[in-house]
C-alpha cells in the first residue's frame, strides 16, 4: 500500500480516537485498518500507537508523525486546488467575518463574482465590527481593517485604504472650510470608535505632524452611521475612503484639509494555520488575493 494512504489511515485513527470510528470514517473494517497502521509502523521502524483492549494512545513519535503527515496530506489536497478551473466546481460552506461597511461596500461584489464562478459554494458572511475568535467561534477566515494585534493567525495583506476627512457642503457653508487641523478643536466632529486612535487625530504634511484633540460631538461605532451624521451636517468625519467614495464623487461630501494626511489603514485576510486549510478555503483566499491590486482598497473587477 502506498505511503499516502497509510498516512491517511493513521491520521484518521488519531483524529477519531479509535480504530472503530476511523474505520467507519474511511469505509474499511477495523481489522484491515489495524493491519495497515501496523504496516506503517513497520515501514517507519517506530511505534506510533500504544494499543490495549481498553485504550488507544499516541506515542511521542506518533504525535510528531501525525503533525507532519497531516501537513503533507493537506499540501497534496491543496495542490489539487491549484489545478481547478471554470470547468470544475467546489462545493461546501465557507464561514467568514468582515467589518460591516467593508463587507457591504467592498467584499459583497467579490462574493458575487466568486459565486458566479463556483455556484456550488455557500458563503456564510457575518458582518460585524467585533473581532471574532476564528477558532472557537467556527470561522474559516476574517477580514480586518486597521492595525493588527499579535496572534497565532496567518495574516495576508489585501491592500490599504486611505483615511479621509470630509464634511457636507451645508456644514462648510455654515462653518467655513477648515484649512488647518487646529481648526478642528472648535468645529464639531464625529468620531468612529472602531478606530480608537481617531479619538485624537494625527495629521501629517511633508515632514510635520499635527496632533489634534478634536471637538468630538458624537461618537459612534459604525462608519456608515458616522458618514450619515456628516451628511446630516452634524460635523466633520474621518473615515476610510472606500466608505465615502460615492458621496465624494457626487458632491454630497467634500474633502477638507486636503493638504494634510491622516494616513492609511491596512486591510488583511486572517485565517488559522495553513496546515488545516481545506481546498475550498484555500481557493477562496487565493481568489480574494487575486481580486485586489496590491496596495489598493478597491477591487480589480
Amino acid at each position: 500500500m502506498d505511503m499516502l494512504n497509510l498516512m491517511r489511515n493513521f491520521v484518521a485513527v488519531v483524529e477519531e480516537g479509535s480504530f472503530t470510528a476511523a474505520a467507519k470514517r474511511l469505509g474499511k473494517t477495523k481489522a484491515l485498518l489495524s493491519t495497515q497502521v501496523t504496516q506503517l509502523e513497520t515501514k517507519l521502524a517506530v511505534r506510533l500507537l500504544h494499543r490495549s483492549t481498553r485504550s488507544l494512545t499516541v506515542t511521542e513519535a506518533g504525535n510528531a508523525y501525525w503533525g507532519e503527515a497531516k501537513r503533507i496530506l493537506d499540501d497534496v489536497e491543496n495542490l489539487g486546488s491549484q489545478l481547478l478551473n471554470q470547468h470544475r466546481s467546489l462545493a461546501g460552506s465557507i464561514r467568514i467575518s468582515t467589518p460591516v461597511t467593508y463587507g457591504e461596500e467592498v467584499l459583497t461584489p467579490f462574493i458575487s463574482y466568486l459565486i458566479s464562478e463556483q455556484p456550488r459554494l455557500h458563503i456564510d458572511m457575518m458582518l460585524t465590527d467585533r473581532h471574532v475568535d476564528l477558532v472557537n467561534e467556527g470561522y474559516d477566515l476574517a477580514i480586518r481593517v486597521g492595525r493588527l494585534k499579535d496572534s497565532n493567525l496567518i495574516a495576508r495583506p489585501l491592500g490599504q485604504t486611505r483615511l479621509v476627512t470630509c464634511a457636507s457642503a451645508s456644514f462648510i457653508e455654515k462653518y467655513g472650510l477648515a484649512d488647518h487641523p487646529d481648526h478642528l478643536r472648535d468645529l464639531p466632529c464625529v468620531v468612529d470608535s472602531n478606530y480608537p486612535h481617531l479619538q485624537q487625530w494625527h495629521f501629517t504634511q511633508a515632514d510635520d505632524t499635527v496632533v489634534v484633540n478634536v471637538n468630538n460631538v458624537v461618537t459612534v461605532n459604525n462608519a456608515r452611521s458616522a458618514t450619515a451624521l456628516a451628511l446630516a451636517n452634524t460635523g466633520i468625519v474621518a473615515v476610510p475612503e472606500f466608505i465615502v467614495k460615492k458621496q465624494l464623487q457626487n458632491g454630497e461630501l467634500i474633502e477638507v484639509l486636503t493638504g494634510f494626511e491622516l494616513g492609511t489603514l491596512p486591510v488583511h485576510v486572517l485565517y488559522p494555520s495553513r496546515k488545516h486549510l481545506s481546498v475550498k478555503v484555500s481557493y477562496f483566499i487565493e481568489k480574494l488575493l487575486q481580486y485586489f491590486e496590491p496596495d489598493k482598497s478597491s477591487p480589480i473587477k
